[in-house]
């Protein structure tokens, strides 16, 4: 009998708009004279892995952005600012990764240093799963550090490398073919990973034990009402608090499985990327 205002087919209904859309892009930008997006990028089979890869890339990002902070919170019970700092600590590996990738690609190639950015994604989604439910924060912090880290060599060899292998007058469009995939995982992540974490939250409601029910929030946009409300029980706060912690992990499952599938993606790639020389 309890009102959502979450529908479960929401997500799939994102997801299959974002199709639509896309197919639509395709057909439009096949037909114009100038386009914006050419054919040719996505003819080239080293272009398509790593666009795709980075696609990955961008829809994990959306996992910490929009989840940890609020994690932090409502799970751990942290301020806004020490919450804020946390997923902010994800910038200090980001760039310290991406400017020593450069001795690192040049020794063993684009695509290695980029499947080892992959392989430190999975690593820190699977020590996220690990950590306990009331984790002390520099766990948190090492954890974001290794994930940044993990995004820098990812994300700076797939672009030098794309542009690489491109003559001098295409490395634009292959620059703003990388940003458009990641901008695109990012839009189909949202959808994923929100449409996971919502029903894993309604669940852990719906199957809650029924003296609890009365005092457990109705819809899923009041739970962060409720759980700065000091109207609820220690119980019912304690359960909510754990109902939360419990959907989380289901966003660094997907988070994990994504960048297993970014590491497939890098693997068809060449070790050697062939690098255009003008």
């Amino acid at each position: 009998g309890q009102e959502w205002d979450w529908n479960s087919t929401t997500g799939i209904s994102l997801i299959l708009t974002s199709v639509v859309l896309i197919a639509a892009s395709v057909f439009i930008e096949r037909k114009a004279a100038e386009p914006i997006m050419p054919g040719w990028v996505w003819k080239d089979r080293i272009l398509i892995g790593a666009n795709v890869a980075i696609m990955c890339m961008g829809a994990i990002m959306l996992g910490p952005n929009m989840y940890l902070p609020v994690f932090s919170q409502s799970v751990l019970q942290l301020g806004a600012i020490a919450a804020g700092l946390i997923l902010a600590s994800m910038s200090i590996g980001w760039p310290v990764a991406s400017s020593l990738s450069g001795r690192l690609y040049l020794r063993i190639g684009f695509r290695n240093t980029a499947m080892i950015g992959s392989v430190l994604i999975v690593i820190s989604s699977v020590i996220f799963l690990m950590l306990p439910f009331n984790t002390p924060v520099y766990l948190m912090v090492v954890d974001q550090v290794l994930l940044g880290a993990g995004f820098g060599l990812l994300s700076t060899p797939m672009l030098v490398g794309t542009q690489a292998i491109v003559k001098w007058g295409q490395r634009g469009v292959v620059t703003g073919t990388h940003m458009f995939s990641r901008y695109l995982g990012q839009s189909i992540g949202a959808a994923i990973i929100g449409s996971l974490f919502n029903c894993a939250m309604k669940r852990n409601l719906l199957d809650a034990p029924a003296n609890l029910k009365d005092n457990l929030p109705h819809k899923l946009n009041d739970v962060m009402t409720a759980l700065k409300s000091d109207d609820m029980s220690v119980t019912a706060l304690d359960y909510l608090r754990l109902s939360f912690y419990n959907s989380t992990h289901w966003v660094y499952s997907a988070m994990a499985v994504l960048g297993v599938l970014s590491f497939l993606l890098l693997m068809l790639l060449p070790r050697r990327l062939p690098v255009v020389k003008e």
